[in-house]
């Protein structure tokens, strides 16, 4: 094998002996095409041939614009383990649940809409606001932008109500119990997990932190990993609610959040790859305090308004659920699925590149250009001379590129 390199340390021509046997039938001539940006020359190395697919993610209700890139996004995410990883996610409709059974399930807001310590009066009050301004949150016609004041006089005209109900701070764990509020499946393996592993999780809501805090204390999983930042009630010195604490948080100001708790995400600086969970566009801005992000899978539950949101959310959450009760999606990355970890496992991919090479190739000549993609100063360089022979050169180089996810 004669093996000729240009002044970048590209591979510009191979020349290779004919094996001894004829090759197998599975015979792949695919690792000197040209790379593409979104596919790297040692993924097209490895992948010789259709590797078995993610059944979670063949499932009809999940949704990706990118399937190529949503499994190299998770290559990086399983790569960095579990010290590099951090969780941050909405709670209403995310990690509870949106139905069960046909039946809206509550959320944080509704399990106190809906409690006897809310007076009737006071309970159709609540309601005529959410006939108000849901449909205004949800409809997909409508910017950001020209929703955000609709949300802020909602929050605002809703916690003056409660206010004025004179709620009892012991008496919510009653209230909790005996709400229809549920978590989807799989919760507690999720949460397990990365409290099992020390994963930071940070629960970012719009709903009321009391009432959040204590569902997942009924569940049995609020663990010391987790964070949670939401409207939190203040309480006077009876126990009796007298307005809110800190900031008002809403669907839509979640960035502004996200950016006053940059302290708590410099604190996880090492934590640079992030799976976000959320159901709104809104929910899309919950990371931007992170710095030093290196790679983030973004996952959404469609719930509500599927048909007519679906194509808008696909520009921008990868993979989409569609009226999914589960937590599938962020399970099967956090459990590290076996097909990506052998991709990314080096000594297997180089295994595997010296056997293609030296068994799978029968042309004497192949001249073609195989072009090295760039590294950026934060990715690594591995490069590993394959023997192939001692009788012939002994060398080539191949490099495994890391690439941030706007590279991917």
């Amino acid at each position: 094998m004669c093996v000729s390199l240009d002044g970048r340390g590209c591979v510009v021509s191979l020349v290779l002996v004919t094996p001894p046997h004829p090759p197998p039938p599975r015979l792949s001539l695919q690792i000197f095409k040209r790379c593409t940006a979104t596919q790297s020359f040692l993924h097209s190395c490895v992948c010789r041939e259709n590797r078995p697919k993610m059944p979670q993610f063949e499932k009809p209700t999940v949704h990706m614009r990118d399937p190529e890139r949503v499994e190299q996004i998770i290559c990086g995410l399983i790569k960095g383990g579990a010290s590099k990883l951090q969780i941050i996610t909405d709670f209403d409709m995310t990690i509870s649940k949106f139905a069960v059974n046909g039946k809206r399930c509550p959320t944080c807001h509704n399990v106190i809409d809906n409690c006897k310590l809310v007076t009737e009066e006071g309970r159709q009050k609540l309601l005529q606001l959410k006939h108000k301004y849901y449909p205004i949150e949800i409809d997909p016609h409508l910017s950001m932008e020209e929703k955000f004041p609709f949300m802020v006089e909602w929050y605002f005209k809703s916690h003056s109500i409660l206010v004025e109900q004179r709620l009892e701070k012991d008496k919510l764990p009653e209230v909790v119990r005996e709400s229809d509020v549920a978590l989807r499946e799989g919760f507690e393996q999720f949460f397990d997990r990365l409290h099992q592993h020390n994963v930071p999780v940070f629960i970012f809501s719009a709903g009321l932190g009391d009432v959040l805090e204590e569902i997942i204390s009924q569940a049995g999983v609020y663990h010391s990993n987790i964070k949670v930042v939401s409207n939190f009630m203040d309480f006077d010195d009876s126990g009796v609610i007298k307005g809110f604490k800190g900031e008002l948080i809403h669907v839509y100001n979640k960035h502004d959040g996200a950016l006053r708790s940059t302290e708590y995400f410099k604190q996880l600086r090492d934590n640079s790859n992030i799976i976000l969970l959320g159901d709104s566009m809104g929910d899309l801005s919950m990371a931007d305090g992170v710095p030093n992000v290196e790679h983030i899978l973004k996952i959404g539950f469609l719930n509500d308004k599927v048909e007519s949101k679906q194509s808008q959310v696909l520009t921008l959450l990868l993979p989409t659920c569609r009226r999914r009760q589960d937590l599938t999606c962020a399970l099967l990355i956090t459990t590290s699925p076996e097909p990506f970890q052998d991709f990314c496992n080096i000594p297997k991919v180089l295994k595997r590149l010296k056997i293609g090479l030296f068994v799978h190739i029968q042309y004497i000549t192949v001249a073609t250009r195989i072009p090295c993609l760039e590294l950026n100063e934060s990715q690594h360089r591995f490069r590993d001379v394959l023997s192939l022979s001692s009788k012939m050169l002994r060398f080539i180089t191949f490099e495994w590129l890391i690439m941030k996810q706007s590279k991917l």
